[in-house]
């Protein structure tokens, strides 16, 4: 038997954590997206939520919470990255370098991913098996992005890092790190605001 619901434990135990942020009532908007997004991540829910609809109704909306994640923690590392890398060790830039590769990895994954599930919610069919690229493919085909080529420049890039880690691969990485964070925000505003069918 239960006494509370997992939605109000998750709430009462980080609740208490963050007690001070948590009465100004500043915290709940937060919670209750940790919450949600700790649904989906855990329970592997289909990412879809009401909201109402301009005719009074209701309509289905994806959520792309772990996609704007990542795509947060992308821009991030670009922006440390970016920023005064000529008075850092090298060392420490290399370590950035790293991580801003590795950040690029994940977020191309859960793009691709994230456009893939989209397509097959919108009744593309091809979406349903289709590999990265084609993916891409496919969300030009349709209008989701602009342009596949430079996404197909950044699933080669990224399949190259994953095979073999060479320093002159990741070097190409992080010059594509710009770009890809303007593409993979655009897509992921396209994808939060677009029927394609």
């Amino acid at each position: 038997m239960y006494l509370l619901d997992t939605r109000e434990l998750f709430l009462k135990l980080i609740g208490k954590s963050f007690s001070i942020v948590w009465n100004t009532g500043s915290f709940l908007p937060l919670m209750e997206r940790l919450w949600l997004y700790s649904q989906r991540v855990f329970r592997f829910q289909k990412l879809v939520y009401t909201e109402p609809a301009e005719n009074g109704g209701e309509k289905e909306v994806m959520d792309f919470v772990q996609l704007e994640l990542t795509i947060s923690r992308m821009k991030e590392m670009v922006e440390l990255y970016n920023d005064t890398a000529d008075t850092r060790p090298s060392i420490i830039q290399e370590a950035i370098e790293d991580s801003l590769v590795k950040r690029f990895d994940y977020t191309l994954e859960m793009a691709w991913k994230s456009c893939k599930r989209y397509l097959s919610e919108e009744g593309v069919a091809d979406a349903a098996t289709g590999s990265p690229k084609s993916i891409m493919r496919i969300a030009a085909e349709v209008g989701l992005i602009e342009n596949a080529e430079p996404w197909m420049h950044y699933i080669t890039a990224r399949q190259s890092t994953a095979h073999d880690y060479s320093a002159e691969k990741a070097k190409n990485v992080v010059a594509l790190a710009d770009a890809f964070l303007s593409d993979v925000t655009e897509l992921f505003k396209t994808m939060s605001t677009k029927r394609v069918i």
